[in-house]
């Protein structure tokens, strides 16, 4: 069964930085991974990078603070995390 091990729900981003939300994976078939935000599926662009090991968000804005839900099936089932974003100025 897939299960996502993560130690986080809550993170902090400065602005104009790059940020990764991590959603660590384990399960065998190895299971399939979407994001979304504020439950909007999230594809991989100029901006937003579905990774292995996360979710790589670029030139992180003030507009991206939000819910991000890392959400992961195989056939066997599945399981999702959420991680609020809050975006903060520079120093």
């Amino acid at each position: 069964e897939p299960l996502i091990n993560n130690s986080t729900n809550h993170m902090y981003a400065t602005h104009k930085t790059t940020l990764l939300i991590p959603c660590h994976v384990t399960g065998y078939p190895l299971p399939y991974v979407t994001w979304t935000v504020n439950g909007s599926r999230i594809s991989n662009n100029d901006k937003f990078l579905v990774r292995e090991d996360g979710l790589l968000i670029q030139r992180v804005a003030y507009t991206d603070h939000g819910n991000y839900t890392c959400t992961v099936r195989n056939i066997i089932g599945s399981d999702n995390i959420t991680v609020t974003l809050d975006v903060i100025k520079s120093l």
